[in-house]
C-alpha cells in the first residue's frame, strides 16, 4: 500500500528535469518536496498526478502501477492544489466545492455527497462563505476553498503545489497549520512543493531536497533541514536560532 516512486525520470526535449528519482511517502505525515527553481519539484508532483507522461520508471499507487488507474479512479484517490488560481467563471463557493464530488457522478448520491461537501465546507473554515462568488474572495479565502474542493472528493492523498505562492505571511501561516491539523485528524498522506525553509522546517515531516533534476536528500525533516545541507542545496549561508519557547528557526545570513 501507499505511494512509492521508483527511478522515474522525465525530459522537456533535449532537457532532462528529472533523473532516476526513487521515494516513498508515509500515510499521516506531511512531505515537503523542496529545491532551488528549476530543480524539477512541480515536475515530480505533475508526474505523481499523471499531467506528464512518464519517460522512465514506475509510480507505484497502493501497489498498482499509477498508469493502470483511469482518470476516475486517481480522483477518488489524489487530492489535487496546483499553484494556479484561475476566476475565469463566477462560480460560486459551494458550487467549486461541489466539483470535488465529479468523480462520483455515476452513483450520484444526494445525501453522502451533501455531507462531503458540508465535511469539507467545515474542514476549511469556508462555510462562513459558502454563497459568495470565488471572485469576491481574497487569495487566502480562495486558497482554502480549492483546499475544500480536493477534500471533497474524500482522498487519502493531498497534493499541493505551491499552496503559499499566493499567500501573505499571516495566510501562510494559517494554511500550513490547517494543513498539519487535516493530515493529523483525516490520516492523510501529504505531498507539499514547498520554498520556505521556516515553514517546511515547523510543519513538515520529511522532506525530500531537489537540485537539478536529482534527489539530494530524503528523510526526517528537522534532521536533514541543517546550514550545511542548505548551504550545499541552495549555495546560501544560514544559522538555526531558538526562541524563548524552545521553537527552531532559520535565518540566512
Amino acid at each position: 500500500m501507499g505511494l512509492y516512486i521508483n527511478n522515474l525520470s522525465f525530459s522537456y526535449g533535449k532537457n532532462r528535469i528529472l533523473k532516476n528519482i526513487s521515494t516513498t511517502f508515509n500515510q499521516g505525515e506531511i512531505t515537503v518536496i523542496t529545491g532551488p527553481n528549476g530543480s524539477g519539484k512541480s515536475t515530480l508532483v505533475k508526474g505523481i498526478m499523471s499531467l506528464i507522461k512518464i519517460e522512465k520508471g514506475s509510480i507505484y499507487l497502493n501497489n498498482k502501477d499509477i498508469r493502470r488507474y483511469s482518470v476516475e479512479e486517481k480522483s477518488r484517490i489524489l487530492g489535487y492544489v496546483s499553484q494556479d488560481i484561475y476566476r475565469d467563471f463566477d462560480f460560486s463557493v459551494y458550487e467549486v466545492v461541489e466539483m470535488g464530488r465529479y468523480p462520483f457522478k455515476k452513483e450520484w448520491n444526494y445525501a453522502k455527497d451533501k455531507k462531503a461537501i458540508d465535511l469539507a465546507l467545515n474542514l476549511t473554515d469556508t462555510k462562513v462563505f459558502r454563497d459568495r462568488s470565488i471572485n469576491s474572495l481574497s487569495g487566502g479565502e480562495l486558497q482554502r476553498v480549492l483546499l475544500a474542493r480536493a477534500l471533497a472528493g474524500e482522498p487519502k492523498y493531498l497534493i499541493l503545489d505551491e499552496p503559499a505562492s499566493n499567500l501573505d505571511i499571516a495566510h501562510n501561516i494559517e494554511m500550513m497549520k490547517l494543513l498539519k491539523k487535516l493530515t493529523r485528524e483525516l490520516g492523510l498522506t501529504t505531498i507539499i512543493v514547498l520554498h520556505d525553509l521556516n515553514s517546511i522546517l515547523h510543519y513538515s515531516d520529511n522532506i525530500i531536497m531537489l537540485n537539478r533534476g536529482k534527489l539530494e536528500l530524503q528523510g526526517k525533516t528537522k534532521k536533514l533541514l541543517t546550514p550545511e545541507n542548505i548551504k550545499n542545496i541552495y549555495g546560501i549561508s544560514s544559522e538555526i536560532v531558538i526562541d524563548k519557547s524552545g521553537r527552531k528557526h532559520i535565518l540566512t545570513i
